[in-house]
């Protein structure tokens, strides 16, 4: 949709709602205040973690943020679904860490089949270390 020639995005926003994590089937873009609320961080966190990421390089941040038009001649900064999870695990706070769990026993749920890519170096062949299941028994979700 066009309003003055702009693009009106659909964008999706990330709850959690009852323990567990609400995310929409609208594209997940979420503005610092929303992360703020879902992650019950100031604002201020949200943005120093946003920072960081982007200047680490771990994300571009031209792919990551939108702008969108919120009122009349209003434009706030939307952030992919990419830059919400990286926050999370930037952060260290209760709600964050409860989000992390979430998201990643919702992946674990939903794939079927899942795989650890680890250099070869961190395999001893000879004992028969296997990194990847010892990763996983660390990481077990309850």
């Amino acid at each position: 949709e066009l309003l003055q020639g702009i693009v009106i995005m659909e964008r999706g926003i990330i709850k959690i709602e009852n323990g567990e994590i609400i995310i929409p089937d609208t594209p997940v873009w979420m503005t610092v205040g929303e992360m703020s609320d879902l992650f019950m961080v100031s604002a201020y966190g949200i943005r120093k973690a946003l920072r960081q990421i982007f200047r680490s390089g771990i994300m571009d941040e031209h792919d990551a943020v939108r702008p969108f038009p919120y009122a009349e001649g209003c434009y706030a900064e939307a952030y992919n679904m990419e830059a919400v999870a990286a926050v999370a695990f930037r952060i260290n706070a209760a709600a964050c860490r409860r989000f992390r769990e979430l998201m990643l026993r919702r992946f674990m749920e939903k794939s079927l089949d899942f795989y650890i890519c680890i250099p070869a170096a961190d395999c001893n062949h000879r004992t028969g270390y296997d990194a990847a299941q010892v990763w996983q028994e660390r990481h077990k979700l309850s």
